[in-house]
């Protein structure tokens, strides 16, 4: 037998030993398993896969990269435009609350902008 024959029979093996997910149906719940653990639901502090997939369901973006479209769309800005080399103006959404009913302003761009340039912010993938 062969190294690649015996590879593809090997992958036969896991592929039919595995279960495909279920949803609990009376609890209207989706339970997924993952590879590591999520050690902060914060893409940031805790750059893997597993976190990107969670992060996306509770932060949004000022824009995103639709990778069909081959562009990028609107998410809390509701447009954008490059004002020079070093300048990006973005106009927001006048409609996002957060959880305690506080409105979405530039101000918390801006802050989470300035948090993640400042020097003191160590994170792993930074200069991502």
């Amino acid at each position: 037998m062969s190294y690649k024959h015996a590879l593809y029979c090997a992958g036969a093996l896991v592929l039919a030993s595995t279960h495909a997910g279920f949803a609990q149906k009376a609890k209207d719940t989706v339970r997924m398993g993952f590879v590591d653990p999520i050690e902060a639901v914060d893409f940031y502090y805790d750059p893997k896969p597993e976190t990107s997939f969670l992060t996306r369901g509770v932060f949004t973006n000022l824009i995103d990269y639709d990778p069909d479209a081959g562009k990028f769309v609107p998410m809390m800005a509701t447009s954008w435009q490059q004002v020079n080399d070093t300048t990006v103006e973005f106009k927001l959404r006048s409609d996002v609350k957060f959880h305690d009913g506080t409105t979405f302003s530039a101000d918390d761009a801006v802050y989470t902008i300035k948090w993640l340039i400042d020097p003191a912010t160590k994170l792993r993938f930074k200069t991502n």
